[in-house]
């Protein structure tokens, strides 16, 4: 009897262990089913990750408004770039009004590029922090909700520039790659960038010879980032322009998007593909039993980050594992009497999107 019970108990020390979770009950043990529940690397579990940044500002053009609805269109996701000393002036206000209103719901972020367009990497690091801190204030004083930023001309090389950067409040800055195949952040099992504060990406255009010229060009780049499981970003600047600095014909364009939307890619956001990593890296359960019928069998789960939530507030996709799936019909999430969310239970793994917040549910799972 004293060996089972610490079998037992070593048991349920284990998986706490592996699953960064807590098991509350040694009694409870054999209720819980073997439920597991952990983040898939990637939202909705896709393969891989990629973001679609455009490095000019929202405007009026129908160029830039054309690129916006084809986003729209596939339901993808796209950031236009924000240098705010020129949108400090009263006659470009109302398209800050837009960033903040209208964009979000069409898929579009902003991300910060600088209260001035200059290289931070040739001035001190106090006017380097200025002009980042300058664009947060305005950002966040705007509605605009800043998390990530991009360094004009890929210049944030220097340590002192990206802690600047990191210091004016920013949680991510974007840089750039001459050589595409160093593009690829979070490859295989690496589960974080190397560095936040110089994300590479992928510099697209028809101007140099280093830049991604065509969709054939981009397609093995996108395939790539599906088979390491890894994120890239895309760098574009003058889309059907072909006027404008790195021009990139619209028909290539329109194929990356259809390339993206037909295969097994997240499009986010630069920001919201930040905040899942942070989200993800420091997720946290704790899973209690409450009682089990014929019919029903009641958990309690809380779900951490142990983040600030005001800035942490992606959606996260969890695994729910069941080995004895077969036995049940459906899984649901409450939060305060109110229904989350509700899935079929046909598999052993099942995929739900909650925001780590440190709100406990009471999760159902329902018998066949």
């Amino acid at each position: 009897m004293r060996l089972y019970t610490f079998i037992m108990i070593l048991s349920v020390l284990v998986i706490g262990c592996e699953s960064n979770s807590n098991v509350s009950d040694v009694s409870n043990y054999d209720q819980n089913y073997d439920l597991s529940i952990s983040p898939t690397k990637w939202y909705n579990g896709h393969s891989g990750t990629v973001t679609v940044t455009y490095d000019i500002p929202w405007s009026d053009n129908p160029l830039v408004e054309m690129a916006v609805s084809e986003i729209e269109k596939r339901n993808l996701t796209m950031d236009f770039e924000l240098v705010t000393q020129p949108f400090s002036q009263d006659y470009l206000r109302k398209f800050v009004v837009e960033m903040a209103t209208i964009l979000p719901k069409r898929g579009i972020h902003v991300f910060g590029h600088g209260h001035t367009h200059i290289n931070h990497d040739e001035v001190s690091f106090d006017e380097a922090y200025n002009s980042f801190k300058t664009c947060y204030d305005l950002m966040t004083q705007w509605g605009l909700n800043p998390k990530a930023y991009a360094y004009p001309g890929g210049r944030g090389k220097l340590p002192s520039t990206q802690l600047a950067n990191k210091l004016a409040g920013f949680i991510c800055a974007r840089g750039a790659v001459n050589d595409s195949k160093l593009a690829y952040m979070c490859v295989e099992d690496e589960m974080i960038p190397e560095n936040w504060y110089y994300l590479q990406a992928v510099n697209v255009g028809t101007d140099n010879p280093i830049q991604i010229e065509n969709h054939s060009e981009m397609e093995p780049i996108l395939e790539s980032t599906i088979n390491k499981r890894a994120w890239v970003i895309l760098m574009y600047h003058s889309i059907g322009n072909d006027k404008g600095y790195s021009y990139y014909p619209t028909a290539e364009f329109l194929k990356d998007l259809d390339f993206i939307k037909d295969n097994d890619l997240w499009c986010g956001n630069m920001d919201q593909v930040a905040l899942y990593i942070y989200e993800r890296s420091n997720f946290e359960y704790n899973l209690e039993f409450e009682s089990s019928d014929n019919s029903e069998v009641h958990y309690e789960i809380t779900i951490s980050d142990n983040l600030d939530n005001k800035i942490y507030d992606q959606e996260l996709t969890l695994e729910l594992g069941l080995k004895k799936f077969q036995e049940f019909e459906s899984l649901s999430f409450y939060l305060n009497d109110s229904l989350v969310c509700q899935k079929i239970i046909d598999k052993e793994f099942t995929l739900v999107n909650l925001i780590p917040d440190e709100n406990t549910y009471s999760l159902i799972l329902k018998k066949k």
